[in-house]
């Protein structure tokens, strides 16, 4: 159980990067 919340909490942490990653695109649109 502790290795598959393991790899659970590091797949949120990716979709957390590629979510701020999709915002900060979102927003560099926006301005230009």
């Amino acid at each position: 159980a502790r290795d598959e919340c393991g790899s659970l909490r590091e797949q949120c942490n990716i979709l957390e990067e590629k979510l701020s990653f999709t915002e900060a695109s979102l927003e560099q649109e926006k301005k230009s």
